[in-house]
């Protein structure tokens, strides 16, 4: 690309984005959420254009290198058919393999989310107000026993979540039982390892259910598009494949489900699954 004849650097730069962008939104290389995230501001300087022209070559070289976004997305949609797990390596070099999981699974990855986080909140709070010397001490008569406690506790439950997403299959083993003892390998782990595996864990379960968005269009009424409950669902579905409900949300993970039923209904408009 060269500058045209009487047009000032930031003209062209401006221009070169505005070429790009139509082009990786027509191509569905990008989404229009990450274009607007790298799109200036009105009245950006020069050198905001200059970084989005940067940003802008690099997902146009992606493109000229590897598949559509659609295509990426087709790929996804055939692991999370085949329920392929993804693995990722920790700090140690030790490699885990993390699972897409069923609706029963994905109910407690839900709670133990609240509940960690919940832990996490008061767990600040303790610290803060301990370091303001705000701390109510008739409440909190020993403030580093307590602390000590709930650090522990989390620890815990953060261990139980990577334990259960590296269980083998679509469901979530024993580590799921309250009164499980999590191994000391998950208890004490580093936080950058709970981060990939949580990447991981993203990556085989909500990541795949986007890219059945970029596929097939949730149908009206569909627990993806949020105007049917998980339940309605899993029971509807149960009744046409005539089998328990229980053993679909136990034994099968959700995207596969989702998948399987994105993919009949797109092949059958007629047949549908009625609540």
């Amino acid at each position: 690309m060269t500058k045209r004849r009487g047009m000032t650097v930031g003209q062209w730069v401006r221009s070169a984005c505005e070429n790009m962008r139509g082009h990786l939104l027509a191509r569905r290389r990008v989404t229009p959420e990450e274009m607007a995230e790298a799109w200036p501001k009105k009245g950006a300087p020069t050198v905001e254009w200059v970084k989005c022209y940067g940003t802008l070559r690099a997902w146009v070289y992606d493109d000229a290198q590897g598949v559509s976004l659609k295509g990426a997305a087709e790929e996804e949609m055939l692991a999370a058919l085949r329920e392929e797990p993804v693995r990722t390596r920790l700090l140690d070099g030790t490699v885990v393999t993390v699972y897409p999981k069923g609706l029963d699974a994905l109910l407690w990855f839900r709670s133990r989310g609240w509940l960690c986080e919940w832990l996490a909140v008061r767990l600040e709070a303790l610290r803060e107000a301990a370091t303001a010397g705000t701390l109510d001490k008739s409440g909190v008569p020993e403030p580093v026993t307590m602390m000590a406690r709930v650090e522990h506790e989390l620890a815990f439950h953060l261990g139980a979540i990577a334990a259960v997403a590296t269980s083998e299959g679509p469901g979530g083993g024993a580590y799921m039982d309250p009164d499980a003892e999590v191994p000391e390998q998950w208890a004490n782990m580093n936080p950058l390892d709970l981060y990939r595996i949580h990447a991981a864990f993203t990556e085989v379960n909500a990541a795949r259910l986007d890219a059945l968005a970029r596929i097939v269009r949730p149908q009206k009424g569909s627990p993806d598009g949020q105007q049917m409950s998980w339940n309605v669902f899993l029971g509807s579905l149960a009744m046409r494949l005539n089998e328990d409900p229980v053993r679909l949300a136990k034994d099968r993970s959700l995207v596969a489900l989702l998948a399987t039923v994105r993919l009949a209904r797109d092949a059958e408009p007629e047949q549908e699954i009625k609540a």
